[in-house]
């Protein structure tokens, strides 16, 4: 029942795009590197507001949520919900296409709880006047403190996904 109702959250969150400036993105994706082994896909939305600093060049804060779906058997994690907040860049190469780059933090439920340093670099295809066809690369560096001190011992791993969405802006 959760996953049905994120996923129908997500998709709903993704085409209710009213403002200009706006950006909804729903992205499906799948688990590289460290962590392949014990999570597999991931389905996110993410939402934010990119105003326009510069001819073809726009930057805002977006904010997302995603589900990670664990492998069957995986012992280390479960299904996990994962939050980013990143300041996010886009820069039109044409009129149909542009990249993008997000940087921020994030933080997952599996394990312990753990956070870190997200980025994600985009490449959107548009096929429409706002909706785009989008390819990311995203990676988490997951860290875990050691004890309850200010000093952060790196002790984790990397979450990394290739994802394809949907975006509209």
């Amino acid at each position: 029942m959760k996953r049905t109702l994120f996923i129908i959250l997500t998709v709903f969150m993704t085409f209710y795009a009213s403002a200009q400036g706006t950006e909804f993105e729903f992205n499906l994706g799948f688990t590289i590197g460290d962590l392949k082994d014990d999570l597999g896909m991931e389905s996110n939305g993410k939402g934010g507001y990119l105003w326009e600093v510069a001819p073809r060049f726009s930057l805002g804060p977006l904010v997302g949520i995603s589900y990670i779906f664990s492998n069957n058997g995986a012992t280390l994690f479960g299904d996990s919900l994962g939050f980013t907040i990143s300041a996010a860049g886009r820069y039109d190469l044409s009129e149909k296409v542009y990249l993008g780059g997000d940087l921020g933090y994030g933080t997952i439920s599996a394990g312990n709880g753990t956070e870190g340093i997200y980025y994600r670099p985009v490449i959107g295809f548009k096929v429409g006047e706002r909706l785009s066809i989008i390819a990311s690369y995203t990676s988490l560096n997951l860290n875990e403190s050691e004890g309850k001190t200010f000093i952060r011992v790196n002790k984790g791993s990397t979450l990394n996904t290739i994802q394809m969405g949907l975006s509209i802006r």
